[in-house]
């Protein structure tokens, strides 16, 4: 949530100037619906709150007080509710009428951020590799937590560049860098993959495996929306990448590119057909469909995502418990708002995942954001 107060911006500037934030102000109105949508739904986001809290003074400015019409004079208001962000200087940034949702609103912050890049705030000092080590990994584990994936796969690097070779091999850090790489092409997976020997060794078990598999999920969901938005996917490049990283997982993939091929073209016999393919030889691995899980929940950060998601680990988990399938399920619960299952969910992962301290590590993260 984020932490505004009800004042006139004059009562701020001091403070945004000797703290080097900008000024994040809410005009809203009480009877304007919109307004209160955003308060409740928008403004109540981990995400949002956390982002705002971190680098932003929030204003609230009710606009018939008479602090709301004293601001109203110097700033017009056209529209309810106004969004605007000022500088540290308090100089007008932007100014935004109507309603934004969670998306929306942190897609703007950011870009003004990175646009005005002498602004402080801890994303500024992350983004100019100016915090300490420690506070990085915390700024990491709580964005990762709330779900905001665009800062973590952004920022994550920043972090990576200033570990030593042996910090890299720590089970925090190997735990972070799990949850924070989105791409195969990223540079920080190649060097994981380059370690790949070293974490089996440390963790007794191939830890950079298990990653590869969520990371072809993904490869494979980003061909599929390329596809369906009449894009040109390179369908030999998905597959020199599934035969590079996963060779033993081919025949799983081929399965059921065939499947999404046939419902691309709507063939509902060969649909039917690749489908129960897919069904009788694939469907019952539970790493798989664990990977698939945490592959589509993340991919998208919208409701719908979170729900296909958790079909898909609710697949795995009636076939077989895995603590790495109990903690997806619990992240995704916490996403759709099921705060009380999560943490419960959370806590069996943690008793179940015997000596696996980076899945520990990771779920623990977690319980600390479930308040």
């Amino acid at each position: 949530m984020i932490r505004n107060k009800t004042h006139h911006i004059s009562c701020f500037k001091a403070k945004a100037k000797a703290e080097n934030k900008a000024i994040f102000v809410d005009v809203f109105a009480v009877w304007c619906s919109p307004c209160s949508y955003m308060s409740k739904t928008v403004f109540t986001k981990n995400t949002v709150g956390h982002f705002f809290n971190s680098n932003f003074i929030s204003v609230k400015i009710d606009a018939e007080t008479e602090a709301g019409r004293m601001f109203a004079s110097e700033y017009p208001i056209e529209a309810y509710p106004t969004v605007m962000f000022f500088d540290n200087n308090s100089q007008l940034l932007e100014k935004n009428k109507g309603l934004l949702n969670d998306v929306e609103l942190l897609e703007k912050a950011n870009l003004l951020l990175k646009n005005n890049p002498n602004l402080g705030g801890i994303l500024s000092d992350f983004r100019k590799a100016k915090l300490p080590t420690e506070q990085m990994k915390l700024y990491l584990r709580t964005l990762i937590a709330n779900g905001d994936s665009t800062n973590t796969e952004e920022l994550f690097p920043i972090f990576w560049n200033k570990l030593t070779d042996k910090q890299k091999l720590e089970g925090d850090n190997f735990t972070l860098a799990r949850h924070s790489v989105k791409s195969l092409d990223s540079p920080v997976f190649k060097d994981l993959f380059n370690k790949r020997s070293a974490y089996q060794q440390l963790f007794k078990y191939d830890s950079v495996d298990y990653l590869i598999g969520g990371l072809l999920e993904r490869e494979f969901i980003k061909y599929w929306r390329a596809k369906t938005e009449e894009q040109s996917p390179s369908q030999a490049q998905l597959f020199e990448k599934i035969n590079k990283y996963r060779k033993n997982s081919t025949d799983y993939y081929r399965a059921k590119y065939e499947y999404f091929e046939a419902s691309f073209k709507e063939d509902e016999t060969a649909t039917r057909i690749a489908r129960k393919n897919f069904n009788d030889n694939h469907e019952q691995d539970v790493y798989q469909l664990t990977n698939e899980a945490w592959a589509v929940a993340s991919s998208y950060g919208k409701y719908d995502s979170f729900e296909n998601g958790l079909a898909w680990v609710d697949k795995s988990l009636k076939i077989q418990y895995t603590p790495g399938a109990g903690t997806t399920k619990a992240w995704i619960l916490y996403q759709l708002g099921q705060k009380k299952q999560a943490k419960e969910l959370a806590q069996e992962a943690i008793q179940k995942a015997g000596d696996n301290q980076s899945l520990i590590n990771f779920t623990k993260w977690m319980i600390l954001e479930y308040k």
